[in-house]
């Protein structure tokens, strides 16, 4: 992809982003969320950060993947928490409204955790958006299953989706008999997270006095 082409393409999804922060703020105020402005503001901001400064890197070095998980980071948790203000206004405020309310809730429920521990990639490249050698590949594929992990039941967990007392949505995407292997792999990813979370801030550590 050449840099004109990264540029575009970058900046393409910083507006989409302002687009989708616009949108979320105006469903959680239709839906008379019980959440402070300023709590509101305040993430929006933190995301519009963290999306704003991977475009900027990946529009300037497009080879450097730290740029595009930033980008990831912002856009993906403003885009859970928009499907979930979506699936609240179809369901809840507005009943009937809008359509595919109850799986737009279940893309909510796992985009944004998803996005959220993303940032485990961004401690294991930073700063070069590579790994310091290959002996490191095998953590960085332990964070890939660690998120798998985490994320399966929200995607194919049995009954009741976890989104508060408000919101009463039955997962659509639930497999049947599926709680006992969730009930292993769970605990597996929680582990594992915390195992890679170390092991990622210390190498920042290392790296740093090294450099």
């Amino acid at each position: 992809m050449s840099r004109r082409t990264s540029a575009l393409v970058a900046w393409g999804l910083f507006g989409f982003f302002v687009v989708a922060s616009i949108l979320w703020g105006f469903l959680t105020v239709v839906n008379h969320e019980d959440r402070p402005v300023a709590t509101l503001v305040a993430f929006s901001l933190l995301y519009a950060s963290f999306t704003f400064f991977g475009a900027l890197v990946a529009s300037h070095h497009p080879g450097n993947a730290l740029g595009w998980i930033f980008l990831g980071v912002g856009l993906g948790a403003t885009l859970g928490n928009l499907a979930q203000a979506y699936g609240k206004y179809a369901l809840v405020t507005e009943p009937g409204s809008l359509p595919l309310g109850d799986w737009v809730t279940w893309f909510g429920t796992w985009m944004w955790p998803l996005a959220i521990e993303s940032i485990l990639f961004i401690l294991l490249l930073y700063p070069t958006g590579r790994l310091p050698s290959r002996r490191w590949r095998p953590v960085l594929w332990a964070a890939f299953v660690t998120m798998f992990f985490l994320n399966l039941e929200f995607v194919i967990g049995p009954g009741r989706l976890d989104l508060g007392p408000d919101l009463n949505v039955i997962n659509p995407a639930a497999i049947a008999g599926a709680d006992p292997m969730l009930d292993v792999v769970g605990p597996i990813g929680a582990g594992l997270f915390f195992v890679v979370l170390l092991v990622a801030v210390l190498s920042l550590i290392v790296r740093s006095r090294l450099s």
